[in-house]
Parts: C-alpha cells; structure tokens; sequence
C-alpha cells in the first residue's frame, strides 16, 4: 500500500495523466502524457505491476472523495454509485442495456439521459422520470422523445437496474 505523500504524488500524477490524455487518439495525441506514464511505470522497477494496483487505489480514494466534493448530504441514497458514473461503467451498462433491449438507434443519446438524470437525482435526493417529451415548439409535440429510454421509467429504477446487474442479483 502507499503512504500519504506517495498518495499525493500519485493523484497529481494520475489527474495530470487524465487531463492530458481526454482526447479522442491518446497515444497520437498525447505522446508527453505517454512518456510521463511509462515513466512512472519505470520508476516501480520489478514492482512494475504494483502501477495498475496504485493507480486502481488512487481511483478508488477519488470516486471516494466524489459525494462530498459534489457537496452531497452524507444521508443521500445512491451516492456511492457516483463513482461508477465516473468512472464510465454505470454508461456503459445502460449502454449495453437499451441497445439490447430497445436496439441500437440512439442507445448512447438515451444511455447519457439516463446518466444526467442520475446525477441530477442523486444531489437533489428526488426520484426522477425518465420519461421525455418533445417540447412544445416541435413538431412532434407530446411524443416521447428519441432520447428518454422506454424500458427504464424512473431513476430508483435505473439504479436498482444497475446494482442488480453489478451485484448480479437474481443469478444462481
């Protein structure tokens, strides 16, 4: 395990990292960013592998830190899932879901509705409707709209819909 100040350095290192490398083409793009990476990989000597466990560690100590950099109430349900919208894993199972389930056609757009709505729920401690129309001004007035998913209607039920899957309730 590593000690504070290691921590420390490590998250610079890793925000930095991340910062740098939030482009499309990361290797291309990003060839500083690589070379600080390799770098820090390179200075664990034949504790190489010992980088993914710390910078696993670092994530975890960050998606900790989330609620309340977010200012979110200690007593707020669901909080802890900010961290696997962080880190991309809540899309990307609503992703997978809606494209499985409703089919490909917008999955993404419905996917980061979902994520929005989530957020939004979790810090004003609301149960949220999924459900969308369009506005008035469009011609498809009173229609649900492309991206409110139609299988998932509120956000206790996308969360409950995660934390099923993650904790893979209902398998045997």
């Amino acid at each position: 395990m590593i000690g504070e100040k290691d921590f420390e350095k490590a998250l610079k290192d890793t925000l930095t990292f991340l910062a740098q490398s939030a482009e499309t083409n990361i290797v291309s793009e990003n060839q500083e960013a690589v070379a600080m990476l390799r770098q820090i990989t390179r200075e664990q000597g034949e504790n190489r592998e010992d980088f993914l466990q710390n910078f696993r560690y670092v994530f975890f100590r960050l998606q900790a830190l989330l609620p309340e950099a977010l200012d979110v109430p200690k007593e707020t349900p669901h909080k802890d899932i900010l961290g696997y919208i962080a880190s991309g894993l809540f899309y990307h199972f609503f992703r997978q879901y809606i494209e499985k389930i409703e089919g490909g056609c917008c999955c993404a757009d419905k996917a980061r509705f979902v994520v929005r709505k989530t957020i939004r729920a979790i810090l004003t401690e609301k149960n949220l409707s999924l459900y969308a129309e369009y506005p008035d001004t469009d011609e498809n007035k009173g229609q649900q709209a492309y991206w409110s998913p139609r299988t998932i209607q509120d956000t206790d039920m996308a969360i409950d819909m995660f934390w099923n899957w993650y904790f893979l309730r209902d398998y045997k």
